[in-house]
């Protein structure tokens, strides 16, 4: 849990945010078959993770922040796909 403190005047208050717990995935095509053996499971879990942190940053207004979460979501994509190989190619359309 993360808490995000401000001191005012009159003193300080801290407030409770919420976090993401699981993606929520939204597909186009709902007939997606997912594998159910090997790393397969894993890496589509993972990449639905790194797709919803990507959709929430968006949301960050601070440029330098939001700047900084895109670099690593970009480092993210390059290490699951170095894990992966040329098997399999992860994108965005």
């Amino acid at each position: 849990m993360r808490y995000l403190c401000i001191n005012f005047r009159i003193g300080r208050i801290c407030f409770t945010l919420p976090s993401v717990k699981s993606p929520v995935i939204q597909a186009e095509d709902h007939t997606i078959k997912q594998p159910t053996q090997g790393p397969y499971p894993e890496l589509i879990r993972d990449v639905a993770y790194i797709a919803s942190l990507e959709e929430a940053i968006k949301g960050i207004a601070d440029t330098e922040a939001r700047q900084a979460l895109q670099g690593g979501i970009s480092t993210a994509i390059k290490a699951l796909q170095k894990r992966v190989g040329d098997e399999v190619t992860i994108r965005e359309e």
